[in-house]
């Protein structure tokens, strides 16, 4: 079909329509039945109104699937723990040491059989003999070879220091 044709048709249309809905709003021949009718269908409530039912329609639910179709859902999937650390080992105790000697040999001479031994401390010159304590802390012990023997009196440890004179 032409579009002409078409469109001679749809006033056609909308006249055969207009005419079938007049026919309908035609009075009947008992107007007060279905005015009595229609009055008891809208008279009724949304409250009178039969509840409907759908248990049929209605499948199981599967395990893990959520029961509202609505229902907010989070896809964080937490990070798995940390894995057990091995406990540190205990620190290691060192045992006590002394401290550095504080001294620096300078030389020794011989006197009355008993060698006497010249140490400097900072600024202090000190002539000390075998058996004499410096400052409460050092006992001198003596030279046997090229070391001189201190021993560091308050935790009993011996130290030594090289008295070979530089040449």
């Amino acid at each position: 079909m032409s579009r002409w044709t078409l469109l001679a048709l749809v006033p056609t249309t909308v006249m055969i329509g207009a005419a079938s809905d007049h026919d309908e709003r035609a009075p009947l021949a008992a107007p007060s039945q279905p005015a009595v009718e229609l009055k008891t269908i809208e008279s009724r409530s949304a409250a009178e109104a039969p509840a409907l039912e759908m248990p049929a329609q209605r499948r199981p639910a599967r395990p893990g699937e959520p029961l509202d179709a609505f229902e907010t859902r989070s896809w964080y999937v937490p990070p798995p723990p940390p894995p057990p650390t091995a406990p540190a080992p205990p620190p290691q105790v060192l045992p006590p040491s002394a401290p550095p000697l504080p001294f620096t040999f300078l030389g020794q001479y011989q006197e009355d059989d008993r060698q006497v031994i010249l140490l400097m401390k900072g600024e202090r010159m000190l002539l000390v003999k075998a058996g004499d304590v410096i400052d409460g802390t050092y006992q001198v012990e003596g030279i046997a070879g090229r070391q001189l023997t201190l021993l560091y009196m308050p935790l009993g440890i011996r130290q030594t220091l090289d008295v070979e004179t530089p040449g």
